[in-house]
């Protein structure tokens, strides 16, 4: 039995995502899908499936709607019972049902995922490979690096002392930008306001250039967003340096920050600092709609 999983049932199905991902449930545009075993009276939760439904633009820059799928899992004990496959017509139903045009999943290398993208390929998501940034370290080293050791620039601000207005204004403007991820949240309380900051420029009249930074469990600070509207890049590192020293004061030195660089910018920025880190090697499997032949039906394995 396939079930939407809502407020009512998800804390049935913790155990078979992520926290990162189950924590997202919370957000309004992350919808999952929940397979329940049937034993006689009693119903198993025994897999998800977890997507984010997002406004963009195609290569010709026409404006579609995607969705994105961020977790597929059966438990192992309910594996090959046609439960992935029963997951993944309902995920293709909702699709046809809401108007989406398009389907990508992103997911990284280790060897579970790529017994997931060959699952994926048989469904018709044809694979391609992609290199990012997704860096993770303690708070502690952050602190002892010399390059973060620099006074920042005078004009930088955090959050907490910014209006929600300013910082609307600011998000409308930044999500326009490619590769920032859509589904930020437009509250400023919904980050680490005391650790996230601004630049608002020499006028001090609008935001310029933000990183934010969430707080999203097992001891880690994600930082969602470290971008500037101008052509000042130089103004990243100074961003970091502020809140470094701003998070030194709430969390301990073994906290881990957590980076994903979602532009060339940030990438060259972090290349620079930890010049023997290695991009993340990350599959992109990307749907185009067609109908599948009865061969690669047969090819599919639960």
């Amino acid at each position: 039995m396939i079930s939407g999983i809502n407020e009512n049932n998800k804390s049935a199905f913790e155990r078979l995502m992520p926290e990162e991902q189950y924590l997202s449930l919370r957000q309004p545009s992350v919808f999952a899908l929940g397979a329940i075993w049937e034993e006689g009276e009693e119903k198993i939760p025994a897999g998800t499936l977890v997507f984010r439904v997002d406004e963009g633009t195609d290569g010709d820059n026409e404006e579609m709607t995607a969705a994105r799928i961020t977790w597929l899992y059966i438990a192992p004990e309910y594996r090959r019972r046609n439960l992935a496959d029963r997951l993944m017509e309902r995920f293709f139903d909702v699709m046809d049902e809401s108007g989406v045009e398009y389907a990508v999943c992103d997911v990284p290398m280790p060897a579970e995922y790529n017994l997931l993208c060959a699952y994926l390929e048989a469904w018709g998501f044809r694979v391609g490979l992609i290199n990012k940034y997704d860096l993770t370290t303690e708070l502690g080293d952050l602190l002892r690096m010399k390059s973060f050791q620099k006074e920042p620039t005078a004009g930088l601000t955090p959050l907490k002392e910014v209006s929600q207005d300013d910082f609307s204004r600011f998000l409308k403007s930044a999500r326009e930008l490619p590769g920032v991820w859509q589904d930020l949240p437009l509250l400023k309380e919904e980050y680490e306001t005391s650790v996230s900051c601004v630049y608002k420029g020499n006028n001090r009249r609008k935001i310029e250039s933000a990183l934010l930074v969430q707080y999203i469990g097992n001891d880690t600070l994600d930082v969602v967003l470290l971008r500037t509207l101008n052509s000042r890049p130089e103004i990243l590192p100074d961003l970091i340096r502020y809140a470094i020293r701003a998070a030194e004061g709430s969390y301990a030195a073994d906290t881990n920050v957590r980076v994903v660089c979602r532009s060339a910018a940030a990438a060259d920025l972090i290349a620079g600092i930890f010049p023997d880190a290695e991009p993340l090697l990350v599959r992109r499997c990307c749907y185009y709609s067609g109908d599948l032949d009865e061969a690669t039906e047969e090819e599919r394995e639960d």
